[in-house]
């Protein structure tokens, strides 16, 4: 799952053009904020994020409260970050 996000968001910042000024996202979503995200997640403390574990849980709360310090809007209906 966050190997698919980190590819996202590194083609979303190579597909922006150095011959224009930088979006709001692009001035906040950069490789070596990328990169700190990827080391938090891969540490130890995430014991290794495989489903049903605790280490599950602490990857998805770290994820939503980057989604809330960026005033990111939940995405689902029931206003949640998380499907079903």
């Amino acid at each position: 799952m966050f190997r698919s996000l980190a590819c996202f968001l590194t083609a979303c910042l190579s597909l922006s053009g150095a011959d224009r000024v930088p979006t709001a996202a692009e001035k906040v979503i950069t490789p070596e904020g990328i990169l700190k995200h990827i080391r938090v997640l891969a540490s130890d403390e995430y014991e290794g994020r495989a489903p049903g574990t605790a280490g599950e849980q602490k990857s998805l709360d770290y994820i939503i409260a980057q989604c809330r310090a960026l005033k990111l809007a939940p995405g689902n209906p029931d206003g949640t970050y998380l499907q079903r």
